[in-house]
């Protein structure tokens, strides 16, 4: 079915569709566009069409381009189709956050990163049956080689490679990423079921899902309904870009200064093991916010061109 003839216009079910459609054809085009990128630097060359060793820099100019083509351009494209003239209303980005949102945004992503930490720890254990072996198998192969690409960039003695790793795992991931998921995904999830709170969890699920990274996906699951939670309360996209790019800036952040021997604590396992009981508490305090984004809502939830 082509795009062209799918009815978009306030018609959810399949926008969302055409969403999904467009991140595909998002993913082959900046594919693409990477392959004619890397023929002519020479580098990047060997790497794509040679098998030569991955490297930071061709690992970072990968996600640079993935992110706005995958994720910003299709969902900015079905946002305009979908409400026509309402573009900014959609995707709430038309309504700044207040000073206080912005607060509680970054002690509540401070606050609760013991807790994502245990909940990470518990999801590592996750194992499934001996008759799905070979799907364990593919899983821990995925975790292992993520976790690898991801050291080979944020592990790093350079302040230019600090900045550019800030750049492409916290700023572009927290612009693309929240525009697509909270606000795109969630507010068509919200047309189609008239109830917010299975839109927020629904949109995290799938949020959590596309990274596969399945030893990270209930952490990254509460991570997501955080998000969107805090773009529901606030009434603004730009809240939830701030929180999704403080938390991968803060991970990013933390490995520097490990990996350079500037900070001696272990503050991406602080909540595990032998401190556990900060884990629980964390855990206590974040769920203690679900209950107050559960119970409060702003004047707008209710407007179907809000949310």
């Amino acid at each position: 079915m082509a795009l062209k003839s799918v009815d978009i216009q306030e018609n959810p079910a399949n926008a969302l569709f055409a969403v999904g459609l467009l991140v595909v054809v998002g993913m082959v085009l900046s594919g693409l566009a990477f392959a004619a990128i890397a023929y002519i630097i020479p580098s990047f060359r060997d790497i794509l069409y040679h098998g030569a060793p991955q490297t930071p820099a061709y690992l970072r100019a990968m996600v640079g381009l993935n992110m706005p083509v995958m994720f910003l351009l299709p969902a900015m494209y079905v946002a305009g189709k979908y409400r026509p003239g309402q573009f900014r209303q959609l995707t709430r980005i038309d309504r700044r956050p207040t000073m206080l949102i912005l607060f509680f945004v970054l002690i509540t992503i401070l606050i609760s990163q013991p807790g994502l930490n245990l909940l990470g720890e518990w999801n590592k254990s996750f194992n499934l049956p001996d008759s799905f072996s070979g799907l364990m198998e593919w899983i821990q192969r995925t975790e292992y080689d993520a976790e690898a690409l991801s050291k080979l960039m944020i592990e790093t003695s350079s302040i230019w490679a600090l900045m550019a790793n800030l750049v492409v795992m916290a700023v572009l991931p927290g612009l693309c990423e929240e525009f697509l998921f909270r606000g795109v995904v969630q507010p068509f999830f919200f047309d189609w079921f008239g109830r917010k709170h299975l839109a927020i969890w629904t949109t995290a699920f799938i949020f959590s899902f596309i990274h596969f990274q399945f030893f990270g996906f209930i952490p990254r699951l509460l991570l997501g309904a955080m998000l969107g939670y805090v773009v529901m309360y606030s009434g603004s996209l730009w809240s939830g870009v701030l929180m999704h790019t403080i938390n991968n800036a803060f991970v990013v952040l933390i490995s520097y200064l490990q990996f350079n021997h500037h900070l001696s604590t272990q503050i991406d396992s602080m909540g595990t093991a032998n401190t556990s009981w900060i884990g629980y508490l964390s855990l206590a305090f974040t769920f203690a916010v679900f209950f107050v984004f559960i119970n409060k809502s702003t004047t707008d939830v209710g407007d179907k061109n809000r949310m």
